[in-house]
Formats: structure tokens, C-alpha cells, sequence
């Protein structure tokens, strides 16, 4: 058992490994068949391709440009509030989390290398980025989550002590303590196993494939892991997300009734108790999608962790292996659908949006139509000391309202230099 306590990985034939002096050789083979690092088996084929090999590369794109958008509307000056901070830091771990793992799935089913020998440096590199990686970045996303209606609870029903926690320092402090301890938790799983390198024939040829045995300490380490998981990162934190999205909604039910009777007396008053309702509304949106895909993979992940704990037999593994691709699935999609609440649930994120997006191009166009406005007024102004005006309309970015600059050139007294200079200093 010399090759079995090492902690990098050891070569040796197939042979050798099984015939070992110390063992019989039916137990070794029972031993390398069972941890023999193999694609085809860690999940279901049949799904597994057309998912994680084609779904999810897709939904990879649509999701990286949408919350491309999200970070850079919501991290814009104007913008900037602890909501729309944490907003933003769950963007970014929704990316990590759908980002991180498909290169390797394309790689194994895109290309289809999952039935390939595995060596151990891609074992090692399948482990940490289709899980280790994914869930880091996941357990901080649901625990943001968390912390966001935390905060939109304070917000309508503390209001005063809103004011008090609920401010940028505090909450960036609050992200950094999140995903230190999601890093944290998920640090030992690095080190939870040991990698054997076996010469193994296929396909007529020798190839080097990986068997990874437990660490000793393993056997009492990912009880402690699981469970921990399927506790603090899926089940408490959606049955806590429930009963604060209840609240927020008999909390709006009773703030649009209050708006209805304050409508008529103070109006200003109404349109700020709206604004505030419409936050509400696009935050209960958000967690009641990120419920409708995590009490599901929730579930399921209670059931793996008991099956293996007591050794029952709830579900069969190859259906939990399938329920899971396909919960995987829903929760990738549901990564798309923010962006879409935001915009229609959000008046100041559309003005942002299309400040920053669609006016860029108009401003561009304005511009190059100032520029042949400004090159036939040099063409056409004279020598005689009369004044040539240029009038230049453009729309700025922070209003929608256009202003209109007037720059008067005194033509027989500037050079053409002295001229753009200025022209470019009214132009901004």
C-alpha cells in the first residue's frame, strides 16, 4: 500500500499494482475499478452531452454579455448603493459559477474526450473546476442572495436601522466575509485525496489513467463537508429567503394600500413610496426565481447526502445523477432571466442602460456629423471679419434633454489651429 500514501501522483503498471505482495489482487482490482477516474461514469452520458456540451456553452455567452451589462450599469457613479453593490457581486459569482466549469465540459463533451483514459493532472483539473471552483462561487451567490433580502427587509420594515447597517462600507465588508468563508470551507477538498498514475491499455495502445483514493481523513471530513452544505448553503438559506419574501410581500401589499390613500393629498410623497415599491417588487422577482431552481437542487442534494450517510436507497444513482444535470440546467437559465426583471422592473436601470449603451452610438453619429458641419464652415467662411456662427446640437449621456451650443468664431483673426482648439472646447 506504498502508492496509496503518497500525496503526489505515483506511476506504475497495471500489473504491478494489482499483483502487489501486500494485498491480493482481487481486492486491488475491486479497489481500482471503483476509484478509477472515469467521465463516462461521474455523470450520465446520455444528458450530460447534450447538456453541459451544447446547453450550457450557450447560456454561457447569453449570461456573460447580460451581466456584463448588469455590472457596468449598476456600477455606474450615480448608481452606487449597497443594494445595487450586492447586485453586482452576484452577477460576478454567477458568472464564476456557469464560467468556470465549461471549459472542461466542453473539452469532455463538446469534443468528446469523456470516454478518454484520465490522467491525473485532468482529473485533478475536473475535480477543482466543475466543482470545487463552481461551488465557491455558487455558495457565495445563494448567500448574497440572502444577504440582499436581509437588506431589503430592513430597508421597509426598519427603516431607521437601514439607515444604520445598510450602507456601501458595511456591505462590501459583509461580500468580503461571505466569500472568504465559501473559499474557506471548500479549501480541504483540494487535499482530500491521492492520485495514483496506471499504465492501462485501450485501444490497443497504453495510456496513463488516474485513481484517486480518499485521504484518511476523508472519511470524516465529507460527512462533515456535506453536510455542512446541504444545510448552510441550501436548505437554511431558502427556507429563510421564503419567509423574508413573505414578508416583503405583505410589507408591499401594505404600502400600496397607503399609497392609494396618499395619492390625492401628497402626490411627491406617493411617487417616492412607488419608486420604493418597484425596488421591493424587482427584489421579490429576483429571490423567487432563485428559489424556483435552488429549493429543487436543494432537495436533491438532501437526498445524495442521506443515500450516502446511511447507505439507503431513496432514489436510484443513475435518476439523482439526471435530476441533478437537469437542475443544473434550470439554474444556469435562470442566470439570464435577471437582466430582463431589472429592465422591466427598474426605471433608473433602463435610463442608465440606455445612456450608457444606446446613446453611445447616437453621440458617435452627432459627432461625425459635427465634424463635416465644422469642415465645410472652414471651406466656406470668408476673409471680410463678419463672424461665422456654428450651431452643434448633441445629446449628452446624464439627460435627455439636448442643449444647443453656440460657438462664435471670429474667422479673419485665428488661425484654422486656434480654430478647431476652440470648436472642440465648446463640443465637450
Amino acid at each position: 500500500m506504498d502508492a496509496l500514501n503518497r500525496s503526489s501522483p505515483t506511476c506504475v503498471t497495471l500489473d504491478e499494482w494489482l499483483n502487489d505482495t501486500e494485498n491480493e489482487g482481487s481486492e486491488r482490482a475491486e479497489i481500482f475499478y471503483r476509484n478509477m477516474v472515469n467521465f463516462t461514469q461521474i455523470r450520465d452520458i446520455k444528458y450530460s452531452i447534450p447538456v453541459y456540451g451544447y446547453l450550457t456553452p450557450c447560456l454561457l455567452v447569453i449570461t456573460f454579455f447580460t451581466n456584463a451589462f448588469m455590472v457596468a450599469v449598476l456600477s455606474r457613479p450615480h448608481m452606487r448603493s449597497p443594494t445595487n453593490v450586492i447586485l453586482c457581486a452576484m452577477a460576478i459569482s454567477d458568472c464564476g459559477t456557469l464560467g468556470i466549469p465549461v471549459p472542461m465540459f466542453i473539452y469532455q463533451y463538446t469534443l468528446g474526450y469523456h470516454s478518454h483514459p484520465v490522467p491525473c493532472y485532468l482529473a485533478m483539473l475536473d475535480l477543482v473546476t466543475t466543482d470545487i471552483l463552481p461551488t465557491m462561487c455558487h455558495s457565495a451567490s445563494i448567500w448574497l442572495t440572502l444577504m440582499l433580502a436581509v437588506q431589503r427587509y430592513l430597508y421597509v420594515c426598519h427603516p431607521s436601522r437601514a439607515r444604520t447597517l445598510c450602507t456601501v462600507p458595511r456591505v462590501t465588508f459583509g461580500i468580503a466575509v461571505i466569500y472568504t468563508i465559501a473559499i474557506s470551507y471548500n479549501l480541504p477538498r483540494f487535499f482530500e485525496g491521492v492520485s495514483i498514475t496506471i499504465d492501462y491499455p485501450w485501444n490497443c495502445e497504453i495510456h496513463n489513467q488516474c485513481v484517486r483514493i480518499d485521504a484518511y481523513w476523508a472519511d470524516w471530513y465529507l460527512p462533515v463537508y456535506y453536510w455542512f452544505r446541504v444545510t448552510c448553503v441550501n436548505v437554511i438559506p431558502c427556507l429563510l429567503l421564503v419567509v423574508l419574501n413573505v414578508f416583503l410581500v405583505v410589507s408591499l401589499n401594505k404600502a400600496q394600500a397607503n399609497r392609494k390613500r396618499l395619492f390625492s393629498e401628497r402626490k411627491q410623497e406617493s411617487s417616492k413610496q412607488r419608486d420604493s415599491n418597484n425596488t421591493t417588487m424587482m427584489l421579490i422577482a429576483v429571490v423567487f426565481v432563485f428559489l424556483a431552481v435552488e429549493l429543487p437542487l436543494a432537495g436533491i442534494t438532501l437526498v445524495f447526502i442521506i443515500q450516502n450517510t446511511w447507505k439507503l436507497s431513496i432514489i436510484h444513482p443513475r435518476e439523482l445523477a439526471v435530476i441533478i444535470t437537469f437542475s443544473n440546467l434550470c439554474i444556469a437559465l435562470s442566470y439570464s432571466i435577471y437582466f430582463p426583471i431589472y429592465c422591466s422592473m427598474s426605471r433608473q436601470f433602463r435610463d442608465t442602460f440606455k445612456s450608457l449603451f444606446l446613446k453611445a452610438k447616437q453621440f458617435t453619429q452627432e459627432t461625425a456629423r459635427n465634424g463635416r458641419a465644422s469642415k465645410r464652415l472652414r471651406n466656406l467662411h470668408g476673409n471680410n471679419g463678419e463672424p461665422t456662427v456654428f450651431v452643434s446640437t448633441a445629446a449628452t449621456s446624464d439627460d435627455d434633454s439636448v442643449r444647443t451650443r453656440v460657438a462664435v468664431a471670429q474667422v479673419s483673426t485665428m488661425s484654422m489651429g486656434d480654430e478647431m482648439d476652440r470648436e472642440n472646447e465648446t463640443l465637450l
